[in-house]
């Protein structure tokens, strides 16, 4: 499925290189917020160990923390129109505030998006596509046994872009189609308070912010077959 995902990708790249105005390589980074689903506390009722706090059943909400992204990226532009890609390193923050101590949940993956923009005005653009997530490791503090999730998750992203050139401010929602299934977990009691519990199911979404840097520029020059590459603001003629 990986190989798949990335030779789609660059055979788009090939087929647009040719036809397109203006391609930008780059790098960028950025910060993300992601949600993930309730974990439920088990009481002694209903089977959660003894001496379990609290004594009955609970629902905790995750309270999400700021994660980072980083990685490359490459930008074919048209007139109104564009394409973009990206390989980005992400780690994703998470937590439970469990009754005796916050149990932090954290996911390291690899998203590969392709979108499709469309420019508004100005420096602004909306953009649409899809999203491909790689989950390396996920784990979760307190657990005795590792807790299961997706390997490979897809999404959508929509966003909005400020290009200004020299830097690209991006703002971008990314839903999961994939969804993490409920599980069982065993959490160590004397830390944390929860022996029992269960992680609810989720499609896994998250919002991130970022500031991509064109490195390198190929542009094609109107009238001549000739192309003209701008690393860091210099002008050569191949």
């Amino acid at each position: 499925m990986r190989k798949k995902t990335l030779l789609f990708i660059f055979s788009i790249l090939t087929i647009y290189t040719v036809k397109s105005q203006e391609i930008n390589i780059g790098i960028k980074g950025g910060l993300n917020y992601n949600t993930i689903g309730d974990l439920l506390h088990l009481g002694t009722s209903t089977g959660g160990g003894i001496g379990v706090t609290p004594s009955g059943d609970y629902y905790y909400s995750a309270d999400g923390k700021t994660g980072i992204t980083f990685g490359i990226f490459a930008k074919i532009n048209f007139n109104r129109f564009y394409i973009q890609t990206e390989v980005n390193s992400t780690t994703l923050n998470n937590s439970y505030p469990l009754a005796f101590k916050t149990s932090n949940w954290e996911a390291k993956t690899v998203e590969i998006p392709l979108l499709f923009g469309y420019r508004l005005f100005g420096p602004a653009s909306i953009y649409l596509g899809g999203n491909y997530r790689i989950n390396n490791e996920v784990t979760l503090e307190g657990v005795q046994y590792p807790i299961l999730y997706e390997k490979s998750v897809l999404g959508v992203n929509a966003g909005i872009q400020l290009d200004f050139n020299l830097a690209i401010i991006d703002l971008r929602y990314t839903y999961g189609i994939t969804q993490e299934e409920s599980q069982r977990i065993d959490i160590v009691r004397s830390t944390y308070g929860t022996n029992v519990a269960y992680l609810s199911s989720y499609n896994p979404s998250q919002i991130a912010v970022t500031v991509s840097i064109p490195l390198i520029s190929f542009n094609k020059a109107e009238g001549t077959g000739r192309s003209k590459t701008k690393w860091r603001g210099q002008n050569c003629l191949d």
